[in-house]
């Protein structure tokens, strides 16, 4: 009986979500037409309809709040562009919700879980919208003194870094002192990602995808430039076997260092994680506005 009810909510929280969705997009339709002159509103075509559900409101706020909070966009990949500023420009960013113009109840929801981040100041940089728990961040070069420019003062808690950055033992180090050093940082993700998938194109984004324990992240027969570390020899190395490196390099450094009883006051060290980044068809959801 019990997993009956369960079934039934989840499938009003799915409708709910969907349904939150359309009105949202239901607001910014009229919004747009507003701002239009009245013949051009004449020539637009109905292209959304309204999903009435009278009874939304006498739902339980927390019920209410959990459907907003479905109806977010869900993890989303910030990357810095190539360059030699000390503040990079994001190589993408990110409109705000669409559901942030709904209503109060839901403008509260999505200031909960995000903030518009503004560009450095006195650049050109522009702003995004991000979220610290889920968004991942990827650091261009974890050496320099501000590797995460104005994003850090935001308590990113996932940061990601690629696997090819790892190819001098030194940036063992360094990439382990950029986690701590935010104290908020409670995943590091290595990035696999191959030459196609390097370049951004209009209406592409990019999308993150787990490995697998026994994935090879370069073979012998690949270009030696793409090793992660010469200390791989000319075997294939997997996924796991990278990981296990990484992590006994830290494990090393703690013991080292004598740091470990201070780095457990904030949860331990970083979770350490591997993804595939591909570049995939944006969705609507995923741009906000």
């Amino acid at each position: 009986m019990a997993v009956d009810t369960q079934e039934t909510l989840a499938s009003i929280m799915s409708l709910q979500t969907k349904i939150m969705k359309e009105q949202a997009a239901m607001v910014l339709s009229r919004q747009q037409a507003a701002a239009m002159p009245s013949k051009q509103q004449e020539q637009e075509p109905l292209s959304v309809r309204a999903a009435a559900f009278p009874e939304f409101g006498r739902l339980p706020a927390e019920l209410r709040r959990l459907i907003w909070k479905m109806a977010l966009p869900g993890r989303r990949v910030l990357e810095q562009a190539d360059g030699v500023v000390a503040y990079p420009e994001l190589c993408k960013k990110f409109r705000p919700p669409v559901i942030r113009a709904v209503c109060k109840e839901a403008w509260e929801v999505t200031e909960q879980n995000g903030l518009f981040v503004y560009g450095p100041e006195l650049t050109a940089s522009g702003g995004t919208w991000f979220n610290p728990k889920q968004d991942v961040i990827i650091i261009r070069n974890p050496g320099e003194d501000y590797p995460l420019g104005p994003l850090e003062d935001c308590r990113p808690e996932i940061i990601a870094v690629d696997r090819r950055y790892f190819e001098q033992d030194l940036n063992f180090e360094r990439v382990l002192d950029v986690a701590l050093q935010l104290k908020s940082c409670r995943r590091l993700i290595i990035l696999l990602r191959t030459t196609p998938n390097l370049p951004y194109k209009k209406g592409a984004a990019p999308k993150l995808f787990s490995l697998q324990a026994e994935d090879v992240i370069w073979s012998f027969y690949a270009d030696a430039d793409e090793k992660p570390n010469d200390l791989f020899g000319e075997d294939d190395v997997s996924w796991k076997k990278f990981k296990d490196t990484i992590q006994a390099n830290w494990d090393d450094q703690m013991r080292d260092s004598g740091r470990m009883d201070d780095i457990m006051k904030y949860g331990g060290l970083p979770v350490i994680e591997g993804m595939e980044l591909i570049m995939c068809k944006e969705d609507e959801i995923s741009r906000g506005f």
